[in-house]
């Protein structure tokens, strides 16, 4: 048997033509044409090109061992590939498609740091998700994921060389309140204190509350607040 014969032709309705090429274009155009070249010929491993396996979020050579399904779409290169699977960092395509780990750096918020895709080191990280964010440093990283850290501490921390880094948000700050010298109702004591400094006489201290009502003096306090007392 030769190679590639379908045997002799005995219908004389069937088209043929003088190449596969020919053939594949004008009786299977909806197959790619390197496919449907590579099948047709008996002793081919295969186009050589990549197809999407969206399942693993990956793209896989058309080789043996991995053929590509009759319906798949073919690229040259894997770059060109992982653009068909967009929801895939395309640096964690890229590098799983050729069994490497990329080196790209992303966030762990659980300790506010960011790690290398990596499999030994004191920068590496577990990189599951393919979905996951990639920069190509530490301190790209810091500054788009962990805002709120000091950017160089960050990546410092991240590379190993530093501490943890501050954070950049001001601290929260005190009201300072200022003594009136004005007269208020001490409801608990069933009298009239001054809005003063504790150990000054008849202070009740400095009032921190703004929507206390507050009087000129101790008769005006008393008759407005306290008039229920003799």
């Amino acid at each position: 048997d030769t190679p590639g014969c379908g045997g002799i032709i005995a219908t004389a309705s069937v088209a043929l033509f003088p190449d596969v090429a020919t053939c594949c274009s004008n009786k299977l155009s909806y197959i790619n044409p390197a496919m449907c070249a590579s099948n047709s010929n008996p002793s081919s491993t295969g186009t050589g090109l990549y197809y999407a396996n969206t399942a693993e979020s990956i793209c896989v050579e058309d080789t043996d061992g991995s053929r590509a399904p009759s319906n798949a779409v073919l690229f040259g290169d894997i770059e060109d590939c992982c653009e068909a699977l967009p929801w895939v960092a395309s640096a964690y395509c890229a590098s799983r498609s050729d069994a490497t780990l990329s080196g790209a750096w992303f966030v762990d918020y659980a300790n506010e740091v960011c790690v290398q895709d990596c499999d030994s080191g004191v920068t590496c990280g577990n990189l599951t998700d393919p979905s996951t964010s990639l920069f190509e440093t530490a301190l790209g990283c810091c500054s788009s994921k962990l805002s709120y850290l000091n950017a160089a501490e960050c990546a410092a921390y991240s590379e190993g060389t530093d501490p943890p880094p501050t954070t950049t948000a001001a601290p929260p700050t005190t009201t300072a309140y200022v003594p009136t010298e004005l007269w208020f109702a001490d409801t608990v004591n069933n009298m009239c204190v001054q809005d003063c400094e504790v150990g000054s006489n008849r202070c009740g201290g400095v009032l921190t509350n703004p929507w206390e009502a507050l009087y000129s003096n101790e008769t005006a306090c008393c008759d407005e607040k306290l008039a229920h007392i003799d």
